[in-house]
Parts: C-alpha cells; sequence; structure tokens
C-alpha cells in the first residue's frame, strides 16, 4: 500500500507505464500547483506575522526572514519555478490535444475552464512580482532568483506615473484569492484527482490485496 501511494499516487507511475508525455504534463501540473500553493500560503502567514512586511531584516523571526519576502532567494525560485512548472505542463498538453488525430484522447483539456483559471493565477503572481520588485526597487542580483517576475519588472518599469507599491498589494490579494478559490473548488471538478490520487492508489491495491 504505501509502495501504490508513492509510485501510483505522488510519482505517478502508472501514468509513465501508459504515457510518458502524459506523465511529464501531470508531473508539472501536479507538482507545480501543489509546491505554488504550498508556498503562497507560507507567505501568505508570513506576510501576516510581520508587524512590517515593507522592513523585513535580520531582526525578523527566520520563518517571516524566509517567507515572508519574495526577495529572499529560495522563496522567489520556488514560486516562479512551480508556476513555470504550471504554465509548462499546460503548454504542452494543449500541443498534445492539437496534435491528436483522436481529440476524445486527451483528457487533460477536458475542464477549459479550470485550466484557463489555472493560467490566469499564474500570470497575475508573475505580474505580482514584477510590480513588487519595482515597489522596493529589488537589486537585480535578488530578483533574478525569480527570472520570469525580474523580466517583467524591468518591462513594466518603462510604463510612467504607477504606484507599484499599491499594484503590488491589488495584484497580491487578486493571484492569492483566485488561488485559493481554484484549490477550494478543485474535489468538486475534474481536477479532483489531483487531490485523491493517492488515496484512490491505495485503496485500489487494498482491494487487488483482498481478491
Amino acid at each position: 500500500m504505501i509502495k501504490s501511494f508513492f509510485s501510483d499516487g505522488i510519482i505517478h507511475g502508472n501514468l509513465f507505464r501508459d504515457s510518458i508525455l502524459k506523465w511529464i504534463i501531470h508531473i508539472f501540473i501536479f507538482w507545480g500547483l501543489a509546491s505554488f500553493t504550498l508556498i503562497t500560503l507560507l507567505h501568505m502567514i508570513a506576510i501576516a506575522a510581520a508587524p512590517d512586511s515593507s522592513s523585513i531584516g535580520a531582526a525578523s523571526p527566520w520563518f517571516v526572514m524566509v517567507f515572508g519576502t519574495i526577495e529572499n532567494r529560495f522563496t522567489a525560485i520556488i514560486i516562479d519555478l512551480s508556476k513555470l512548472a504550471i504554465l509548462g505542463g499546460a503548454f504542452i498538453a494543449v500541443v498534445r490535444f492539437l496534435l491528436l488525430k483522436k481529440k476524445y484522447k486527451s483528457v487533460e483539456l477536458k475542464d477549459k475552464s479550470a485550466g484557463v483559471l489555472i493560467s490566469v493565477i499564474a500570470l497575475l503572481s508573475f505580474v505580482y512580482e514584477g510590480t513588487f520588485f519595482l515597489a522596493m526597487e529589488t537589486p537585480a542580483v535578488r530578483a533574478a532568483f525569480a527570472p520570469a517576475g525580474y523580466i517583467l519588472s524591468l518591462m513594466l518599469g518603462f510604463i510612467p506615473g504607477i504606484n507599484w507599491a499599491v499594484a503590488a498589494m491589488v495584484f497580491f490579494y487578486a493571484y492569492i484569492s483566485m488561488l485559493f478559490l481554484f484549490v477550494a473548488l478543485i474535489p468538486f471538478g475534474k481536477y479532483s484527482h489531483m487531490v485523491f490520487g493517492p488515496i484512490v492508489a491505495v485503496y485500489n491495491k487494498m482491494k487487488e490485496d483482498k481478491h
């Protein structure tokens, strides 16, 4: 049962045996979304725990120092790479769908609204990164650990007359609200296997053992 939990529920070994491309899509989206949700949750808690999120420094608790700002290298790279994984998985799924002769074989795009929503959430988070770096005037050596957000900040910097601190706050609340709404709706949609997959793998193994 433990083996089934990890091999089929966590690393999706059953999908790997069926189709390597389908396995790559699921790994990118599953682990990208899981990492993105977790790091966002920790980021939100750390911001709430910080007395003044604009002055997080050496005197702040370690949890706030690590997760309270995307100027932290660890948080920056995880939050950026997780979203790139999501968008990468979605892009491969779209290409696979377009190349399939029999479209009904592709299950990754059945819930198009969910796919669009999660892509919009990732893009909003990238804009949050860019506006945050502009508001905080983050040095390139730190911002570069979130490469997509840093590149976006360079492009946004050409727009005059924007209060970047206010913009960062707006995009922060926009993306976390949509992310947690999406996660809350997962069990009720076609992406429910992302939550219940490990449980189903264990159940199927127990069922096989009984027979």
